[in-house]
């Protein structure tokens, strides 16, 4: 983990000026009352899951009324311009960025470089795990299997794969970072595989990103309630599964238009 020390943080404001005008744009007309709490963060870390895209990073406020709680257990709301999300606390603390897929110029993984966060890259597309195609009859996602890439390129178009990159992603950001559980996201991608969810496509910057988005579902920790996005990615003959995303169901309303009403 190269985290950054006290004395050499870097806001997100210097580093990430692009995309700290879109995220202060989104939140002007979203989340106003976290406009003051942007203005304060600086980075952290970022994933090194190795999932091709990536960019997703965590911050912490310079602001001693923010400090950082670990394990937050954050809800994600969509940016606008870029394939992403900002988390938000249950103690409306601004938590971080989940960015799967950076600006068509790199930006946010160059600008992360310079600021001392940058990795080598370990490619995903060695061994990728499956998981069986459809689902059981009762509408249950079934478990995961380790298969290699070129023979998950002969299953159906129904079927829905995890990466290596992609796991690594749920475990380096929603487990280490957020404070999920592991039983969670079981639960959280049998929500999203089972026959209620819905499938949805986000448009950004003239691109498709389609997703399977689950009924409601209650955090036993803080019992609130989420929907679990599944971003996915056509790969092969299937889907390749990019993550887990624990929405505030009030995120819907920004993706059909709609301003949040906290």
């Amino acid at each position: 983990m190269n985290q950054k020390n006290c004395d050499d943080r870097i806001s997100i404001k210097d580093a990430l000026p692009r995309l700290y005008a879109s995220v202060a744009q989104t939140l002007r007309r979203d989340r106003p009352e976290l406009l003051e709490q942007l203005e304060s963060l600086y980075l952290v870390d970022r994933c090194k899951c190795g999932m091709d895209g990536c960019v997703s990073f965590t911050c912490e406020s310079a602001d001693a009324r923010f400090a950082p709680i670990n394990s937050r257990r954050p809800l994600s709301y969509p940016l606008d311009d870029i394939h992403g999300w900002y988390s938000v606390s249950e103690d409306g603390v601004l938590a971080g960025f989940e960015i799967l897929d950076d600006y068509e110029d790199e930006y946010v993984s160059s600008r992360l470089a310079d600021s001392g966060l940058g990795f080598n890259f370990r490619s995903s597309a060695t061994k990728v795990e499956k998981r069986h195609e459809n689902l059981d009859k009762n509408g249950s996602a079934r478990t995961f299997e380790a298969e290699s890439a070129t023979e998950t390129e002969k299953q159906s178009t129904n079927s829905v794969y995890m990466t290596a990159g992609s796991t690594q992603h749920l475990i380096d950001y929603r487990l280490k970072v957020q404070g999920y559980e592991p039983k969670e996201i079981a639960e959280f991608a049998e929500a999203a595989m089972a026959s209620t969810a819905r499938p949805e496509a986000t448009i950004i910057r003239g691109a498709q990103y389609p997703s399977l988005v689950s009924v409601a579902v209650r955090d036993l920790v803080t019992q609130r309630v989420c929907e679990v996005r599944m971003p996915l990615n056509k790969v092969g003959g299937g889907f390749e599964a990019r993550s887990l995303v624990p929405e505030d169901p009030l995120a819907r309303g920004v993706r059909n238009g709609r301003a949040l009403t906290p």
